[in-house]
């Protein structure tokens, strides 16, 4: 690796679905930060129970959010002047594969952009109707809106350089699954150089369980897509 990468994974009620993700993110960057976010089952104890060097617990009181949850591990880097050039972000419920973090990591080092998301629709298995279908009606109007194509808006298997995040995150504003949607648009908005990456998603009985999306993620989405219709 020509530089050097963090991990920010947020986690809620996962329990030990996160071990998997945790153990083999770790063997692949610097630092993962793991954001338990206010979990009311064990996953705290899960997560603190692990001995990794480069792994840093941080916890929430209370539920606050999946974007909240990111923007607290961004932070922790940010604040602590960690050396990290890239940031990886993957769910704790085992949808994505740590396996598929070089395929990021080479995308970075060959085209230098500054957000990277994964497309699961170039390897798509197993994804439930319903998503695939939102999903794809959520392609469209963000390609629109960001006036490029948008292959998979909703995938939060990223990696986001460190300039972008120090540069974009004071312009956040939303705190659950929306906010990946609001840092598509105010990327493309900014000119951000914005790429993708083929990923396939595990879609197991386990993963699918512990997914928390949810109707109110989907109205807080439409939300931010509509808002941004028509802004420069």
């Amino acid at each position: 690796m020509k530089f050097r990468y963090g991990a920010v994974i947020p986690c809620f009620n996962v329990g030990a679905a996160c071990v998997r993700v945790l153990k083999e993110t770790t063997d692949q960057v610097q630092l993962c930060v793991a954001v338990d976010d206010g979990s009311t089952d064990n996953t705290l104890e899960v997560m603190e129970s692990l001995r990794i060097d480069n792994l840093k617990v941080l916890h929430h009181d209370r539920n606050l959010g999946k974007g909240a949850a990111l923007i607290t591990g961004f932070r922790y880097i940010l604040a602590n002047n960690i050396d990290i050039d890239a940031v990886l972000t993957l769910d704790g419920d085992g949808q994505h594969d740590p396996a598929l973090i070089p395929s990021f990591v080479e995308e970075f080092e060959r085209n230098a952009p500054d957000l990277i998301y994964g497309n699961r629709f170039a390897k798509q298995q197993g994804m439930p109707l319903h998503r695939g279908i939102l999903n794809q009606l959520s392609n469209r109007f963000l390609s629109r809106i960001c006036r490029q194509k948008i292959l998979d808006s909703q995938c939060g298997f990223r990696l986001y350089s460190r300039s972008f995040i120090q540069d974009q995150i004071q312009s956040w504003n939303t705190l659950h699954y929306e906010l990946e949607t609001e840092i598509l648009i105010k990327a493309a908005r900014h000119s951000k150089k914005i790429t993708s990456v083929p990923v396939t998603m595990i879609y197991s009985p386990e993963s699918t369980k512990l997914s928390h999306h949810n109707l109110y993620d989907v109205i807080r989405i439409a939300r931010v897509v509509i808002g941004s219709l028509g802004k420069d």
